[in-house]
């Protein structure tokens, strides 16, 4: 029984991970490393390119946070495995290149967001005028 528990914490960290990169690659399409003053439309344009579901777009602010949580050196538990066997640890240490990549990453999406309600509004009002 504790071997299958065992493959089974294996198995979820295994698909965690694998999400977080899929995630991770989203992220970078988004906000392009080489990016400088790109605005709220330039964002919300590039979701409406990349055709990002809901879901996707919660799991990325999702991420976002936890990167954020972690680049803090805020203390939060992360999965590891050590000789076949999986411990949780309590991580607390600073990261400030990666916290200076993600930090405002949330708020950006929230004012792309907003640009795309305001489109997705005009367009269904121009749509229902005929005069």
């Amino acid at each position: 029984a504790e071997a299958e528990e065992h493959k089974l914490h294996s198995t979820l960290i295994e698909k965690k991970n694998c999400q977080n990169s899929e995630t991770d690659s989203v992220i970078q399409k988004l906000f392009p490393l080489n990016e400088v003053g790109a605005t709220a439309s330039d964002l919300a344009r590039r979701i409406d390119e990349l055709k990002l579901s809901t879901l996707m777009l919660e799991r990325v602010v999702e991420r976002l946070h936890e990167r954020e949580i972690a680049a803090r050196g805020l203390e939060h538990v992360e999965p590891s495995q050590h000789h076949e066997q999986v411990q949780f640890v309590r991580v607390a240490a600073l990261q400030e290149e990666d916290l200076a990549r993600v930090q405002g990453l949330i708020q950006r999406l929230i004012d792309a967001a907003e640009v795309l309600d305001n489109e997705h509004l005009k367009n269904a009002k121009e749509h229902h005028h005929v005069d």
